[in-house]
């Protein structure tokens, strides 16, 4: 029988359905709920199995496929977000697709959507975990479910962790202690903060400056609004940079001529640093333990050799072995530039005070209270290609990766999912549901927290990178974990990208979205050259 995607589809039109999906705007609810690095148009996935399935004869023109395909074409671009119309729905019936390298589920999900049978099968727990997500736990567990418990979560964790922070976002970097004067010396990869582009001028114009030994900001949208001179919304002025990014620049606006500074450390190129108190360059090797001034050939870059000696040190203090005062010592350590509030959807930049620094200091003694908890992530991180994927950062295990404030919080996340998970099972049992409903619907509840718990990970760590575009850089932007000098700290709370409350109200409408397939899937965790799990004991009798 000769199928209709042998006679030939409209491959075309379907490509121009396919495309606002990788944009902003047009992208399935439950891509947000994740990162994953290979999310295939479902729009492309639903064309490419119907016309698999059908035989050649079953639509005589290509519109009318199309038509039954995506019923709202005509009036939206996002054709995704509607079910294939019932007459296509009812020739599916029957049918059964098998993707034994299921990923991201887009294949099955949209056999689903199409009312066909589906088996969504793969090899790797992580993506098992995210297929289970997308297409059987929407029946098991209703949306407003979802956000009534992540919600409880974050009362609950405010309640134990509120007091850490006196802001909603806090921008943080690496110091070194200087080599010559034997001052810590913030090391800056970005001054900007904030340049974002209108229409006309400037939405938004904000950066750091170093002043008298401290951080200061300058931010024209409130010098203009101080001066009374609007509007701020949309600022006139020229912005001129030098080259790459962090390489300084200049911003003319309303006859004043305001000049950035450089970055004071290059990884890249010349692997050098400078001390903002002094002004030294710190080219500086450690050679046998000794620090010397020697060629780039000889030991390690002081740099890279402090941040090293941190990691060392951190743990040292977590099991015991060094005093918190010790720690302070380390010849590189994690610091506060910049906090900021959250106004009305508005950003307001302010310096972090010492008391700030003094707060985030005070959260290692928690941590070191909680040494030998098994949900800090103590485990060796893997080498790739014989280095390990922070070579930089000189980080060996995974809990290495957060500041004290952010690995604490984590791990109280974690400990608050679990008991959720406890008490939506407790729930569903006095309600009258059997053991096996409670369960399901408790490991769904469980499992949904768990990836808004993921995605705040990605989104609040050392390798979180803040954007002066605004649009906010997560630890996997690059497919790797990068060295990031201008990171970000942000309270699980916030109405932010990656914030975890943000991001359950993500899951939430992404459960909405899934809930609305009328198909029948199931997902196996499997390897795809023997399909053993399938009923009756493999592929052939499926």
């Amino acid at each position: 029988m000769e199928t209709l995607l042998e006679r030939g589809i409209p491959i075309d039109a379907i490509n121009e359905y396919s495309t606002p999906e990788k944009k902003p705007g047009g992208r399935p609810p439950h891509w947000e709920m994740v990162f994953w690095s290979t999310r295939k148009p479902l729009a492309g996935a639903r064309a490419v199995v119907a016309a698999s399935l059908l035989p050649a004869e079953a639509y005589q023109t290509p519109e009318q496929f199309l038509n039954d395909l995506f019923p709202c074409r005509h009036s939206r671009k996002t054709v995704h977000a509607c079910n294939p119309a019932p007459r296509l729905v009812k020739m599916m019936q029957g049918k059964k697709v098998l993707d034994p390298f299921a990923g991201f589920g887009s294949i099955p999900l949209e056999t689903a959507r199409l009312g066909a049978e589906a088996v969504a099968a793969d090899l790797l727990p992580v993506a098992y975990i995210i297929l289970k997500a997308v297409l059987e736990f929407p029946r098991w567990v209703k949306p407003q479910d979802v956000e009534r418990w992540g919600k409880w979560v974050v009362e609950r964790l405010r309640e134990e962790a509120g007091e850490l922070y006196d802001a909603n976002i806090y921008i943080g970097t690496w110091e070194v202690k200087c080599p010559v004067c034997g001052r810590y010396t913030p090391l800056v990869g970005n001054w900007w903060l904030a340049r974002v582009k209108g229409k006309e001028g400037y939405e938004r114009l904000a950066w750091m400056e170093w002043r008298d030994g401290r951080i200061e900001v300058r931010d024209l949208n409130e010098e203009c609004r101080r001066e009374g001179r609007g509007p701020c919304d949309e600022l006139n002025a020229e912005v001129s940079t030098r080259g790459e990014e962090g390489e300084g620049g200049s911003v003319e606006w309303r006859g004043r001529r305001y000049v950035l500074p450089r970055k004071n450390v290059d990884i890249k190129h010349k692997k050098t640093a400078q001390c903002l108190y002094c002004r030294v360059e710190i080219d500086h090797r450690v050679v046998n333990g000794k620090l010397v001034r020697g060629e780039k050939s000889e030991g390690d870059w002081y740099v890279k050799w402090a941040l090293r000696q941190w990691s060392a040190n951190y743990e040292r203090y977590l099991r015991g072995e060094i005093t918190l005062e010790e720690l302070k010592n380390s010849p590189a350590r994690p610091t506060l530039l910049v906090k900021i509030r959250i106004e009305n959807g508005d950003l307001k930049f302010q310096p972090v005070t010492p008391q700030d620094v003094e707060k985030l200091w005070k959260v290692p003694e928690e941590l070191r209270e909680m040494w030998g908890d098994p949900d800090i992530p103590t485990e060796q991180m893997p080498l790739y290609e014989n280095r390990r994927i922070t070579p930089m950062l000189g980080a060996t295990k995974w809990y290495q990766l957060f500041n004290p404030r952010q690995l604490l919080v984590l791990v109280k996340l974690v400990k608050l999912i679990r008991e959720a998970g406890r008490l939506a099972e407790e729930e569903k049992l006095k309600e009258g549901a059997s053991q096996e409903e409670a369960k399901k619907y408790a490991e769904a509840v469980t499992t949904y927290l768990a990836i808004a718990l993921a995605k705040y990970a990605d989104y609040n760590s050392l390798g979180s990178g803040w954007n002066q575009s605004l649009i906010m850089g997560h630890a996997l932007s690059m497919r790797g974990i990068s060295m990031m000098w201008n990171w970000y700290d942000q309270r699980p709370d916030n109405n932010w990208t990656g914030a975890y409350l943000r991001n359950i109200l993500g899951v939430t409408e992404a459960v909405e979205y899934l809930s609305q397939t009328p198909g029948a899937v199931r997902v196996v965790l499997d390897d795809a050259t023997e399909l053993s799990k399938l009923e009756g004991g493999g592929l052939t009798s499926w």
